[in-house]
């Protein structure tokens, strides 16, 4: 669902399970902050594979800086903008105008006339995607790790 590679989920059960709590939520949570992740729940993609796509060609700026990682992840208060040069890009105003009818998660301060995403808090366990069991995915690598 988010496109990670077996290697990449195993690394990020590892990290979460070192942080205190819960291992499953804070796993949700890291995936849920995501960059890739982040622009595709804002609504600036069409799915995930073009989000991971979009950030892979530099499109996005991070609090001014150039990112071309689709794992980079967010915390509170930095903020996501679209790229001056790649404003005018032909990809962005057919999502934009889809956009209008999207509601994205309140973690997430959305400006999408000036082409923003503001990430305002970390997502809380009703924000996040439903469909995935991590009971079952956290019982899996904490046998094998």
């Amino acid at each position: 669902m988010f496109g990670l590679s077996e290697r990449q989920f195993r690394r990020l059960y590892r990290e979460a399970a070192k942080v205190p709590g819960q291992t499953g939520e804070i796993m949700v949570r890291f995936l849920e902050r995501r960059l890739d992740n982040v622009i595709y729940r804002a609504g600036f993609s069409v799915n995930r594979i073009q989000a991971r796509q979009f950030v892979g060609h530099g499109h996005f700026l991070i609090d001014g800086t150039r990112v071309t990682v689709p794992s980079y992840r967010l915390k509170p208060g930095q903020v996501i903008a679209v790229r001056p040069q790649s404003k005018d890009s032909p990809a962005f105003p057919p999502i934009l105008m889809a956009h209008e009818k999207y509601l994205p998660p309140a973690w997430l301060k959305v400006d999408s006339k000036e082409l923003r995403i503001e990430v305002a808090a970390d997502p809380t366990p009703g924000e996040v995607e439903q469909s995935i069991d991590m009971r079952q995915i956290v019982e899996f690598y904490s046998r094998i790790s």
